[in-house]
């Protein structure tokens, strides 16, 4: 029987190298903005701090790789992280019809999920939103004081009602090789919480990277309960 053209195996020091190469220009922005370093750098850092790492291959090429860190088993708390490549756009749907049963494999493993996520990267926003992630308003971290949010998930929640924000005028988006957007003409249409204290990041916290931003040429998927656009 023929293999699928897409499978999930366990991430390897060749899939990070093989998709360093082919990393999305956002993500790699995302990593240097976190932490200062480059794109194989800051995915084999990823690698090394994560105690559950996966690769999505499409057509033996990495759609992506995604992972679980934590500095210490006891901590109760996983950082969840994910980089990818032009397939992931390209096969979304398959995507994002199984994502959150990988969420929830790490929901297993910690009870509560929380990373930071670059403020100009709004698809990954809108997509951790829908997945149920809760967003606290941005913050300057990282060793050149970006913009991040901070995302979280506990074990349970089923739903978040925290107030409405909008995009903080500080923040632009890049884009994707096809000019740049100013984000400040539009309007989150998402809910981001109160932030619950005032969080300060050691170097550690900063290298992996939340999810990386999709690119601009996104488009919109039908779900089993809403839509969702990967842009």
């Amino acid at each position: 029987m023929a293999r699928k053209p897409y499978h999930v195996v366990d991430a390897t020091p060749d899939h990070a190298v093989a998709l360093a190469r082919i990393m999305r220009r956002a993500d790699r922005d995302e990593i240097h903005a976190a932490s200062g370093l480059g794109p194989l750098v800051g995915l084999r850092a990823s690698l090394d701090a994560s105690v559950l790492a996966r690769c999505w291959l499409v057509e033996d090429q990495p759609a992506c790789i995604f992972g679980l860190a934590t500095d210490s088993l006891l901590s109760g708390t996983g950082r969840p992280w994910m980089l990818t490549s032009d397939l992931l756009l390209r096969e979304q749907r398959i995507f994002l019809r199984h994502c959150r049963d990988f969420v929830a494999e790490m929901l297993d493993i910690f009870p509560v999920l929380a990373n930071w996520v670059d403020a100009r990267y709004i698809g990954s926003i809108k997509w951790l939103h829908w997945m149920g992630f809760r967003l606290y308003p941005a913050e300057p971290l990282g060793p050149f004081g970006m913009l991040f949010h901070r995302f979280e998930m506990r074990g349970g929640d089923v739903d978040c009602q925290p107030s409405v924000a909008t995009v903080d005028p500080r923040i632009k988006s890049e884009g994707d090789n096809s000019g740049q957007v100013d984000v400040v003409q539009h309007t989150l249409s998402m809910n981001i919480a109160p932030h619950p204290q005032q969080t300060r990041l050691s170097p550690s916290d900063l290298i992996p990277v939340g999810a990386g931003r999709p690119s601009s040429a996104g488009s919109t998927v039908e779900t089993e309960e809403r839509k969702v656009t990967l842009a």
